[in-house]
């Protein structure tokens, strides 16, 4: 057992988190002691995604939740993903900062990868969970509206071009 503020957390947990960590730092995720016990606290049930997320989001008030737009109109030209005259992705956060987007992108998807790992771990995955769509959807869904759909054009950041459409 390992133990997260004060907690003793069981082993399967803890392997959870572990993967969790390990799949973002492939990212560049560098988490906090802070980071990881609120990690622990959500895959252990003592919060929820949205307890968990609203912590965070809380770090960028002048960020608030961008409005829920119907974006499909936008999906018929290229750049449809960045932020008009910037070089950032346009997210669900309505921050318009990338170390505030990068961070709160690593928060969001490491509960949302987390709970996907729990689920493998308690067996309640099946044949028919295991698509890639769907995985991207429900890691990506809180920070990008386009979330498990098809890219329309390339996408890079900085460097790093993603997968071709």
């Amino acid at each position: 057992m390992t133990r997260v503020h004060d907690q003793e957390l069981p082993d399967s947990i803890r392997l959870v988190i572990d993967q969790t960590i390990a799949a973002e730092r492939l990212e560049g995720w560098a988490p906090t002691d802070t980071d990881v016990a609120a990690l622990a606290e959500l895959v252990s049930g003592h919060t929820t995604f949205d307890e968990y997320l609203a912590a965070y989001r809380a770090r960028y008030p002048a960020g608030g939740p961008s409005p829920r737009r119907d974006y499909r109109h936008l999906l018929r030209r290229r750049g449809q993903y960045l932020i008009p005259g910037t070089a950032l992705l346009r997210n669900n956060f309505g921050v318009d900062s990338q170390a505030a987007l990068s961070n709160l992108e690593f928060i969001a998807t490491a509960g949302r990868i987390a709970a996907w790992h729990g689920r493998i771990a308690d067996g309640a995955v099946a044949v028919n969970d295991v698509d890639i769509r769907a995985i991207h959807r429900h890691v990506f869904a809180d920070v990008y509206l386009w979330a498990g759909n098809y890219r329309l054009c390339e996408l890079r950041r900085g460097d790093s071009v993603f997968a071709w459409q």
